[in-house]
């Protein structure tokens, strides 16, 4: 039986994100195995046999020794576990085990899905870092066994122009879909205009700018609502801490809630989503947002801009502008009409653009076209 690994250092993203790709395998008549952080519930796996291997990844461990840990832990697993193909998602396990995977001569698929903190900082330390991973990236991916599916172009081309990959078997697929029977078209709810960011509180996020604008906002619509929802993630370089959040909340400025994974709940209860992130792969909430019906404010950077039409399902606000924020949001804020039309075109174009069992199928075709290099 054929054998896929799929590696990957963040288990609760790839529930959210590609767990569907781990159950079409499985349908398909793959041997499926997940090597991953501890799983939070395996009763999906179990019901689609699906292996689950466990590695003791923790994310703060950032020192030479526990990354060459973690590349013989990752070594170990693939030699014993010998697959036909791997597919690793996020960088880490795309630098790590995708040297070992290319040692043992094992075909990958490198999901790229944005290019993360080191290539968003300003400083000398992530100028290095930024170094460092587009090494580790030409080490791994440099094969003609790989392939390499990026997000945006834009973070291809960068890759492109540093010399971490080559051209042959790059691949561009706009985020990892949305399952459209999931997520509901709801009518706005009634009351006060509330405004989201569904995202985890980093600062590379734009979550500061987030609560600026909603300062500006609030002079002049007091009763706006500006929700933020998502997961506190203080082992992230750019982490919003717990007390600066609770002074945004002491103020009124701002609500928050934890990530809900329920996101008709989540973007039913909204009026606008806002993602005025720096750069990112391809943004999933805002392709839920529009599979929600919600009219986006977002970024004009790589992985935000993508996922919009820009005046047909949203408005673009150049990054780090909390002004140019607050001013497209008070736009929305004040024309109903105009969110109920955004909505209705964000819709359209998730059901055209992000329908999960076509990007599915897309995936299905690359394994295929990856397993016949064996």
């Amino acid at each position: 039986m054929t054998t896929i690994a799929f590696i990957v250092n963040d288990s609760n993203f790839f529930i959210t994100h590609r767990l569907n790709l781990a159950v079409a395998c499985r349908i398909k008549g793959y041997r499926t195995i997940i090597v991953s952080p501890p799983w939070p519930d395996l009763t999906v796996l179990k019901k689609y046999q699906i292996e689950h291997v466990e590695t003791d990844t923790v994310r703060e461990r950032n020192s030479v020794i526990s990354q060459m840990r973690l590349f013989f832990t990752y070594f170990s697993i693939v030699k014993a576990i010998r697959p036909d193909l791997v597919h690793l998602i996020t960088a880490k396990p795309i630098i790590l085990a995708g040297i070992a995977a290319r040692i043992l001569r094992i075909p990958v698929v490198a999901a790229v899905s944005g290019l993360g903190f080191a290539f968003i900082g300003r400083s000398l330390r992530t100028k290095i870092l930024r170094w460092l991973v587009g090494k580790g990236y030409a080490l791994s991916l440099n094969s003609d066994r790989n392939t390499v599916i990026f997000q945006n172009t834009s973070d291809r081309d960068l890759l492109l122009e540093n010399g971490s990959i080559r051209w042959p078997a790059l691949v561009l697929i706009p985020g990892s879909g949305v399952n459209l029977d999931q997520i509901d078209v709801r009518s706005e709810p009634t009351g006060s205009v509330v405004v989201l960011l569904p995202a985890r509180l980093l600062g590379d996020k734009g979550v500061r700018e987030f609560v600026e604008a909603a300062r500006l906002v609030k002079t002049k619509h007091g009763d706006v609502v500006f929700r933020l929802q998502g997961k506190i993630d203080e082992q992230n370089p750019t982490a919003i801490s717990l007390s600066e959040l609770s002074d945004w909340v002491a103020e009124g400025v701002v609500e928050y809630e934890p990530f809900s994974s329920d996101p008709n709940e989540m973007f039913g209860s909204s009026h606008i989503v806002v993602l005025p992130s720096y750069r990112e792969g391809f943004s999933k909430s805002l392709i839920d947002a529009a599979a929600a019906g919600r009219p986006v404010i977002t970024s004009d950077v790589p992985g935000c801009r993508d996922a919009i039409i820009p005046g047909i399902t949203g408005l673009l606000v150049p990054a780090r502008d909390a002004h140019a924020l607050a001013e497209a949001t008070s736009a929305l804020v004040e024309n109903p009409a105009l969110r109920e039309q955004m909505g209705r075109a964000a819709r359209r174009h998730a059901e055209k653009e992000f329908d999960i069992r076509i990007v599915t199928q897309i995936h299905l075709d690359i394994y295929e076209r990856a397993l016949e290099k064996t």
